[in-house]
């Protein structure tokens, strides 16, 4: 005969141990974490808080499948080897040296060369950071179904040895079901976006380099040391230096403006969801996982602290890419690398 598992705390005749209610200690830290307010009390008898990007999640290095690591900078070096519109601008820009065109055909030709790479690298950019956005997704789906498993299979011994219901083992299940939902989209973005960057490349697939290299560059908490205006002088000194005039400038300001205000705004997000709201949804899964496991709070309570961690680590990542990607956006309006611009 099966057993239901104790009743915990929360039925009637419940007695306080000295320690907070645990779905009161729950909802009250949800509340902090969705919040972005700090938790300065700790939890008697709680796992320990440790700070998620000191742990290998997402791995700090690639997964290697044959070939070497798609890096950003590679990838570049690649577009410029490989990228037939690029072929095409060099091929005509070394004809025009060669047979001696006139200064204005050159400078023809160099403008078109450095507008069609302005483009391209920014297409680049844009397709590289959004297939490791899809990859870190995944990955964090895939740490949601192993957690889930370790329930799934507790649960069922449990049930085998006839001292707990199956119903909980089902429950589990239920919940990994829909996270395997998630998963299948998510794998088909990711297919999505990989195949968009790789198109960029030439026709060229992941078997020429192994796998991309999953990490993102972690958002810094200062703002941008350049300004816009500094932005926008650079623009106009390095993209299609033959034109002039108030609409190039106009054009290059609104690209400028846009991109700018988007970095800092992502840049702004990540930083406060990984000083907040990270170690937070860590330390409140880690909470009701102790609550749980002693038979103090209901299942639905670590479900909700573990959906929480989940949504909270999406967001960062999503973040974190928006951030570099209006970086690739402000680079591709100065026409140069931020690093490489001068006051």
């Amino acid at each position: 005969m099966h057993h239901s598992a104790p009743p915990g705390k929360f039925g009637a005749g419940a007695t306080p141990r000295g320690r907070l209610s645990g779905l009161g200690a729950l909802f009250a830290l949800l509340f902090c974490c969705l919040s972005g307010i700090s938790i300065q009390a700790q939890v008697p008898g709680a796992v320990k808080v440790v700070d998620p990007l000191e742990l290998p999640n997402p791995p700090r290095r690639p997964v290697q499948l044959g070939g070497y690591a798609m890096t950003i900078d590679k990838a570049v070096d690649w577009l410029f080897r490989q990228n037939p519109d690029l072929q095409t601008a060099q091929e005509s820009l070394r004809r025009a040296r060669e047979t001696r065109a006139s200064n204005a055909a050159i400078d023809k030709a160099e403008r078109d060369m450095a507008e069609i790479a302005r483009r391209r690298l920014l297409e680049l950019k844009r397709a590289f950071y959004e297939s490791v956005l899809e990859r870190l997704l995944i990955y964090e789906a895939q740490e949601n179904l192993t957690y889930f498993d370790n329930y799934i299979n507790r649960w069922q011994a449990r049930y085998e040895e006839g001292i707990a219901p199956e119903s909980e083992a089902a429950k589990w299940r239920l919940e990994r079901a829909r996270v395997t939902d998630a998963m299948a989209e998510l794998k088909l973005a990711e297919r999505r976006a990989r195949i968009r960057f790789f198109a960029l490349l030439g026709g060229a697939n992941s078997t020429n380099f192994g796998e991309l290299f999953i990490y993102l560059e972690e958002a810094p908490a200062q703002p941008m040391a350049r300004t816009p205006d500094e932005l926008v002088d650079a623009g106009l000194r390095r993209r299609r230096p033959a034109e002039s005039g108030a609409a190039l400038k106009a054009e290059i300001q609104q690209e400028v403006e846009a991109a700018y205000a988007a970095a800092e705004t992502h840049r702004e997000r990540a930083v406060a969801i990984k000083a907040q709201q990270l170690s937070q949804s860590e330390y409140l899964r880690g909470v009701a996982a102790s609550y749980y496991n002693e038979n103090e709070a209901p299942l639905i309570a670590l479900l909700d602290a573990q959906r929480t961690r989940w949504e909270v680590r999406q967001k960062y990542w999503r973040a974190l890419a928006d951030y570099h990607i209006s970086l690739a956006e402000l680079e591709a309006a100065a026409g140069q690398p931020l690093k490489e611009i001068t006051p």
